[in-house]
């Protein structure tokens, strides 16, 4: 093909030409994307550059390219090449985040140009990783490691991430020695760093930053996470006993963590939820008001704190902490809830009953809240 499709749209690219301009930017989606769906598209249509939106279809890494636009990974890279050159695009960049970000780093390291990926496994099936929970069954692994890629074609590279997710920090340190690569991180953010900045209205800034071909600067939130060795290690440790339900192994992991970094809000984070689910409240306290102060954008520590605070017996704390959580938040209405039960045990139904409905409202599903609301409005008769 030595023009773009004819067709702009399908089930797997969406392609907005615009000429005039000289680069062509190609966003990556992450998993589970029905056709037609994309990432960063309202970003990416606000650029002023050629933007082309890829869909991996099946949550196959994209080890086999992109269906649709090449038979395989090969072919996919020599259509994306073709298409840039009709487009006129002199410089190529990639986009992604997860799936999407392995993708932008895998392609710019075959296609040229530079990268921006954020939260991406940089091996995949490696161990606690997205890739070995999700990868699609009986995909070829054509390639499993990114750092031989990396450091064979000098790709600029620039990963973005979270530091409260061991996997991704682990996955950043594995690329971020190389002389190409940059790496900046995010204290108090977890595995969604691009929907973060998008949240805190500084991901188009971003992206215009990457498109002029600008280093990409510190975030105000940067931690040091990413240069200690052996902290994602310990940190994915602890999260795996967690997982578990291993409280105790989780605390003695949490604490290896720490002995690593004393100020690591997501070893502190493991480490009082470990001791609350021991029934150690009050030893939970300083770790988990370390995290809620030094990170307050960390939304699971508001909502633990808050529950820790009300077993302590400290209603009106634990009311101020869990007002903090904002209700588009994914525990929003467990908040709500816990709030209803706070100020049930207080006396006050009638407050009980409006925090416990708004609980039922934003998420009907859970018995329990519908169960109690019955159960506090009789109690008001």
């Amino acid at each position: 093909m030595s023009a773009p499709p004819d067709a702009l749209a399908g089930p797997r690219h969406l392609l907005i030409p615009r000429p005039g301009t000289q680069a062509l930017v190609i966003f990556f989606a992450a998993i589970n994307m029905t056709p037609g769906r994309f990432n960063f598209k309202a970003a990416g249509r606000a650029l002023d550059a050629n933007v082309l939106f890829l869909n991996n279809g099946r949550n196959a890494w994209y080890q086999d390219g992109v269906p649709g636009i090449g038979a395989d990974f090969d072919d996919t890279v020599d259509t994306l090449r073709r298409w840039a050159g009709a487009l006129g695009a002199k410089r190529i960049l990639t986009v992604g985040a997860s799936m999407g970000g392995y993708a932008a780093i895998l392609f710019a390291t075959r296609i040229g140009g530079a990268a921006l990926a954020f939260s991406a496994d940089t091996r995949l099936r490696d161990r606690h990783s997205r890739s070995a929970k999700l990868l699609a069954g009986g995909t070829e692994l054509r390639f499993p490691d990114l750092r031989p890629l990396v450091e064979a074609a000098g790709t600029p590279i620039t990963l973005v991430l979270g530091e409260m997710d061991a996997v991704d920090v682990v996955s950043a340190r594995h690329l971020g020695d190389l002389p190409s690569v940059t790496v900046r991180s995010l204290r108090g953010v977890g595995h969604d760093a691009a929907s973060y900045l998008k949240s805190t209205g500084r991901l188009q800034d971003l992206l215009a930053i990457f498109l002029a071909g600008r280093p990409v600067p510190e975030f105000t939130e940067a931690g040091r996470a990413c240069a200690i060795k052996g902290l994602g290690e310990a940190l994915a440790a602890a999260d795996e006993r967690v997982a578990a339900q291993d409280w105790t192994g989780a605390e003695s992991r949490a604490r290896a963590a720490l002995g690593l970094h004393a100020n690591s809000e997501a070893a502190h984070f493991v480490l009082g939820k470990a001791l609350a689910r021991q029934g150690r409240s009050a030893e939970a306290v300083p770790h988990l008001a370390i995290v809620t102060s030094l990170t307050p954008q960390f939304l699971p520590a508001i909502f633990e704190f808050g529950n820790v605070l009300r077993a302590l017996g400290e209603p009106a704390q634990a009311l101020e902490m869990l007002r903090r959580y904002p209700p588009t938040g994914p525990q929003a209405a467990r908040c709500e809830f816990a709030m209803g039960q706070i100020y049930a045990s207080m006396g006050r139904i009638a407050d009980a009953i409006a925090h416990v409905r708004k609980a039922t409202e934003r998420d009907p599903t859970v018995e329990n809240f519908t169960r109690r609301l019955a159960s506090l409005e009789a109690l008001r008769g």
